[in-house]
């Protein structure tokens, strides 16, 4: 009897270690796998994205976006926003922006082209895995007047903690922030592969002035427009805080270039009363 009883706790503990075995084997097979998840997304979608990967990798390697980061952890960043353009059948236009409040989201305004169709412009919040998150649907588009920078009105709620408050200052001088992107993470046989993980790099704050717009600053970094409307980080008051809206890159000086984010919050501001006015009406 104490035979047979000892002959079952054994066969236990070996179907145990194998199932053991077999969850670890399929879990560092799911780590390293390329093909990303997405969530709910339609055929059409589907198919938009796996043209935006094919694309990429048959480019041909130069300065690419956050090349050289690190995977920035899902709390760093919950106020990343992942946008995905889906208006052009040909190409995916995929940017970041950032949520300042709990209906609208800050970004570049050369994300999208004037009168597109708004049900087919994703945004994803509540992942750092790319094409991951919960969806919101776009119910209106806010263009600012003469700079290239959008207010993103949502449909649904952003929940609290999601939510990045504009910089109450303007830059600091060779100080250093943080800036959070899905740029190009390596390059296999010259070809650039995008990361399953939202990137972070420290880039520094640039004392001299590179463009005659008074509302731009520049830094270093390795940046590319598919990161365009991201914020650059820094703390105030022992806060994360949005200091700016990445605008894009200054080829011929290889800065990079962003618009001072509390030169428009009275301009936000604004744009939120309006219309969450027009949305009682």
């Amino acid at each position: 009897m104490q035979h047979y009883k000892r002959m079952k706790l054994s066969i236990s503990v070996v179907l145990f270690v194998f199932s053991w075995l077999v969850c670890l084997c399929f879990t560092k097979k799911a780590d390293i796998s390329y093909d990303v998840g997405r969530v709910n997304l339609t055929e059409e979608s589907n198919n938009l994205i796996d043209n935006f990967l094919k694309n990429l990798k048959n480019k041909t390697k130069r300065s690419y976006r956050i090349q050289g980061g690190s995977d920035a952890k899902y709390t760093e960043a919950m106020f990343f926003v992942q946008i995905l353009n889906l208006n052009d059948k040909e190409n995916l236009n995929m940017c970041g922006g950032f949520a300042i409040s709990r209906r609208f989201v800050v970004t570049t305004g050369h994300c999208f082209s004037k009168n597109e169709n708004l049900s087919k412009i994703l945004l994803l919040m509540g992942s750092n895995s790319i094409f991951q998150g919960r969806k919101f649907m776009v119910k209106k588009i806010i263009h600012h007047e003469t700079e290239d920078i959008a207010l993103v009105f949502v449909a649904q709620y952003i929940d609290y903690e999601k939510i990045i408050n504009i910089a109450s200052r303007g830059e600091r001088i060779n100080s250093f922030a943080t800036f959070y992107g899905f740029g190009i993470q390596k390059f296999v046989d010259s070809k650039p592969m995008l990361p399953k993980l939202l990137q972070k790099a420290t880039i520094k704050i640039l004392t001299t002035k590179f463009t005659n717009n008074k509302y731009l600053f520049a830094t270093t970094g390795n940046l590319e427009s598919d990161d365009s409307g991201g914020a650059i980080i820094w703390r105030e008051g022992g806060k994360m805080v949005a200091g700016g809206i990445y605008f894009g890159v200054d080829n011929s000086n290889n800065v990079q270039l962003f618009y001072r984010s509390v030169d428009f919050e009275y301009w936000i501001n604004k744009m939120i009363a309006i219309t969450l006015h027009d949305e009682e009406l």
